[in-house]
């Protein structure tokens, strides 16, 4: 049988190291405002383009009047949104006019960032993510710990080459004891103990996340995985993990070379 040769194989994944490509999503965003204790920005959507779901839910679509009327019409197509692309939702006007919806503002969770100046100045997400860097050090009551100052996006990434700067910071702001474990992005192999096998196991990252408060949180696939996304989640072998949870769980940042040979990487 060939599967005990096959199951040791390395399979080599390239990280995604680019800069060029899209620098923000092409939506332009409202101001970030406050929505209850949620930070929020208002973006226009196609009304045929929400969920039925997004539709009913009164903390979705911005303006109260519109919602009620799109809430309304779209009992009359029996749920379905996608038939509000021509049976559209109309709102009366106080002369008696109907006014049709096309596009309704509605809320999103998210921060923004400025870009431009004076008349050109607009509201963006930074989009994808570029790298996390990860730092060892000690929490309050001198356990070992490790944490990262927060996942830097391609548009950062972007502005500290054009400044100069390294792209991968090796400092933890405000911790001068702190050790500078790896920096991890899209592509990057690990090598961590697998708690499902009970062994010692490769994984790929395949995304990165930070939530309010500052949590993140990181996504990984064995590497031998090919899977679609949905399908890997349903099967539950999508890995998600906390900065912390790499240290817990003996994690290394691995590169493996287009040979397969596995060594050990400290970028």
């Amino acid at each position: 049988s060939v599967r005990p040769s096959i199951e040791q194989l390395h399979v080599s994944h390239r990280p995604s190291r680019k800069l060029n490509g899209a620098l923000h999503e092409e939506t332009n965003y409202s101001r970030p405002r406050k929505y209850g204790k949620k930070d929020v920005v208002h973006i226009r959507k196609l009304v045929h383009e929400l969920s039925e779901k997004q539709i009913l839910d009164e903390t979705v679509i911005v303006d109260r009047r519109v919602r009620e009327a799109v809430q309304t019409k779209l009992q009359e197509v029996d749920g379905n949104p996608k038939k509000l692309e021509t049976e559209y939702p109309v709102l009366k006007t106080r002369k008696g006019a109907s006014v049709p919806i096309r596009k309704v503002r509605i809320r999103v969770p998210g921060t923004v960032e400025t870009v431009g100046e004076g008349s050109r100045e607009r509201y963006i997400s930074t989009g994808n993510n570029h790298h996390i860097a990860i730092f060892s050090t000690k929490d309050k009551k001198g356990r070992p710990i490790w944490e990262s100052p927060g996942v830097v996006s391609r548009l950062d990434a972007m502005r500290r080459r054009r400044r100069g700067e390294p792209i991968v910071e090796n400092k933890l702001p405000g911790s001068e004891d702190a050790e500078f474990v790896f920096s991890l992005m899209g592509g990057d192999m690990v090598e961590m103990d697998d708690l499902t096998s009970k062994t010692r196991n490769l994984f790929v990252i395949r995304t990165m996340s930070e939530f309010a408060g500052g949590r993140i949180q990181l996504s990984f696939v064995r590497h031998t995985d090919a899977r679609l996304k949905a399908e890997i989640i349903k099967a539950e072998d999508w890995l998600r993990i906390g900065v912390d949870g790499l240290r817990e769980r003996n994690c290394r940042k691995v590169v493996v070379d287009v040979l397969g040979r596995l060594r050990e990487a400290r970028d």
